[in-house]
C-alpha cells in the first residue's frame, strides 16, 4: 500500500494515473463482503495523508495537496492532458472508502477530501453531480461509526475507546449536516434513523434527525423544501398505524455512485466526467 501511496508523488501521469487504478481495486474489495485488512489499509492511508500535510509546500512537485490542486484547476494542460479532473475525484473517492469512518479522526485526510468536495460544488463540475456524490461516501463512512459497545469490537474501532467514539460522531454530525440539498438531507435523516436488529434507536440520533429536519424547513432551496415535506409525511403516516405500516430505515448502509471508486474516471476529461 506504501508503495502505491507513494507513487501518486512522481512526476510521471501513468504513474499517477496507474496508482488510483490500483487504491480503486482496494476500495471495491473492501466494499464486497469478505477478508479485508480494513484496519491496516486505513492507517496506511491516514498515515500518508498526514505526512503530505507536514511537507513543505515549496515542494509543489511532490506535495500531494498542491498536486490535487493542480489537478482540478488543469493549471499545467500540458501535464495533465485534461485528464486531472479524473485523477482528482478518483483518489479523493477512492481515500474516502478505504480511511471508512476513520476519516473523522484524521483532520488531514479530512481535509484533503473536503479540497474536492469543494471544487466539485463549483460550477463548471454542475454536469457531473460529483459534490452530491462525494458527499454521501462521506454519509456513508459517518453511517458506519461505532454506535454501540458491540461496533467498539471491530478491529478499526479498537483504536479508540467507546466514548471516544461517541465525542467522534458528535463531531462528525456537525460537519455532514452541513449539506442537505440534492437529497442529501433525506439521506442522512435515514441514515440517523437507522434500527438496530434489536429494534432499538440511540435517543440522541432520534434528536438529532430532528434537527436535521428542522434545518431543512428553514431552507430556501425548493428541492429541500419538496424533500422536507415528502420525509415528514412519510415519518407521520405511520403514527397510530401498526408497526409495519410505519416507516422504518433498518440498514445504515448509504448508496453512492461506485463509478467513483471502480477507476471508471480515471483518464477522463472533466467535459467526459459523469455520474
Amino acid at each position: 500500500m506504501a508503495t502505491i501511496l507513494n507513487q501518486l508523488n512522481t512526476l510521471d501521469l501513468d504513474a499517477r494515473l496507474e496508482a488510483v487504478v490500483s487504491l480503486s481495486a482496494f476500495a471495491i474489495v473492501k466494499l464486497f463482503p469478505g477478508a479485508f485488512p480494513h484496519y491496516e489499509v486505513a492507517e496506511a492511508v491516514q498515515t500518508n495523508a498526514t505526512e503530505e500535510y507536514s511537507k513543505p509546500q515549496a515542494d509543489q512537485s511532490t506535495n500531494l495537496p498542491i498536486i490535487v490542486k493542480s489537478a482540478l484547476a488543469d493549471n499545467n494542460r500540458e501535464f495533465w492532458q485534461g485528464k486531472g479532473s479524473g485523477f482528482a475525484v478518483s483518489l479523493a473517492s477512492t481515500f474516502l472508502v478505504l480511511l471508512d469512518y476513520h476519516i473523522f479522526i484524521s483532520p488531514p485526510a479530512l481535509k484533503f477530501v473536503f479540497s474536492v468536495i469543494t471544487e466539485t460544488a463549483s460550477h463548471r463540475w454542475t454536469h457531473v453531480n460529483g459534490h452530491t456524490e462525494l458527499w454521501k461516501i462521506l454519509l456513508w463512512a459517518y453511517a458506519r461509526l461505532p454506535r454501540t459497545e458491540k461496533d467498539s469490537e471491530d478491529t478499526m474501532a479498537r483504536i479508540q475507546s467507546p466514548n471516544r467514539w461517541k465525542d467522534t460522531r458528535e463531531t462528525a454530525f456537525r460537519v455532514v449536516k452541513q449539506e442537505v440539498k440534492s437529497g442529501l438531507g433525506v439521506t442522512l435523516v435515514g441514515a440517523l434513523l437507522w434500527c438496530a436488529p434489536d429494534g432499538v434507536r440511540e435517543t440522541g440520533d432520534v434528536e438529532k434527525a430532528v434537527e436535521v429536519l428542522e434545518d431543512m424547513l428553514t431552507r430556501e432551496d425548493e428541492g429541500v423544501k419538496r424533500d422536507v415535506t415528502l420525509l415528514l409525511e412519510g415519518l407521520l403516516s405511520g403514527i397510530g398505524g401498526q408497526s409495519q405500516d410505519k416507516k422504518e430505515w433498518k440498514d445504515a448502509t448509504v448508496e453512492f455512485a461506485r463509478d467513483l471508486v471502480d477507476g471508471s474516471l480515471i483518464g477522463k476529461t472533466l467535459r467526459d466526467l459523469t455520474l
